[in-house]
């Protein structure tokens, strides 16, 4: 930086930035970043000085936060994840509006972060068929704002091919367009009811999703298929009960923050959940 753009410090206390201030970037380019008014603050810290000069928002910096905190628990299960795919991640609890942990897990338990990842006609990070990718592209065709990476002839076959970040426009078109349609564009989401969204969306509202005695087989039949999802009872105790319910699906989804991503337990717990039986 040239010494005649260096910063001033009165002797008051308060801060004096000049018009023109030099930052070597990592590439050794130069940012000049113009100040149309030297900032002056007796009472403001150095770092409140520059953030107010630089006009860094609370809310920008609560966001490097999340993604430093949602980097290092997803990387403790796949350390080359890219920072494009955990950006994708969090977009994509934002526009949910739930928290970016419980997308992560879910996307993980479907996967294991896989994009190669096949069980039978369902494949990919959110393990999509042919019936949800093409839900995800109608989507994009009536939000157009979604329809970035959208390859509007994409198939399964194709699907299965692409990378992380490639598949991540569907999948999280696809959670939109099944939030949209069984809970409600606008409400708030937890971990249950998205891992519901991707289970059984049409059920989504209901706290237990499906049953071994079930009056309807289809129902029955989806129970035996992921009876593996049957942990816990309504009390939280660990046991299978014959039913697969949003506390199970929520419990699945939090053993994944403590196991896999090593969120203390603790962290975890304190965690607010809505109420699935309401």
């Amino acid at each position: 930086m040239p010494d005649d753009n260096k910063i001033n410090i009165s002797a008051a206390g308060g801060f004096k930035l000049p018009e023109e201030y030099y930052v070597a970037a990592q590439d050794n380019t130069k940012i000049v970043i113009n100040f149309k008014m030297p900032v002056k603050h007796d009472k403001l810290s150095f770092g409140k000085a520059m953030q107010k000069a630089l006009n860094i928002k609370p809310a920008q910096q609560k966001e490097n936060q999340t993604s430093n905190r949602l980097a290092n628990a997803v990387r403790k299960a796949v350390p080359d994840l890219s920072d494009k795919f955990i950006s994708q991640i969090e977009e994509m609890a934002a526009k949910l509006k739930c928290d970016p942990l419980d997308v992560a897990a879910l996307l993980f338990k479907e996967s294991r972060f896989d994009p190669s990842r096949g069980h039978g006609s369902f494949k990919g990070l959110g393990q999509m068929n042919a019936k949800s990718l093409e839900a995800s592209i109608k989507y994009a065709q009536k939000h157009p704002q979604e329809a970035e990476g959208i390859d509007p002839n994409m198939t399964i076959e194709k699907f299965v091919k692409l990378s992380r970040e490639e598949q991540m426009p569907y999948v999280k078109n696809y959670s939109l367009d099944m939030k949209e349609m069984y809970l409600g564009k606008n409400k708030k989401i937890t971990g249950a009811d998205l891992y519901a969204l991707f289970y059984t969306p049409a059920y989504a509202k209901k706290y237990v999703l499906t049953s071994s005695d079930s009056p309807s087989a289809a129902v029955r039949k989806m129970y035996k298929s992921n009876r593996g999802l049957d942990k816990v009872d309504d009390n939280n105790n660990y046991r299978k009960d014959g039913k697969i319910t949003k506390q199970d699906l929520q419990f699945t989804l939090d053993s994944i923050k403590t196991d896999v991503f090593k969120i203390p337990e603790r962290i975890v717990k304190s965690t607010k959940h809505i109420d699935q039986k309401s």
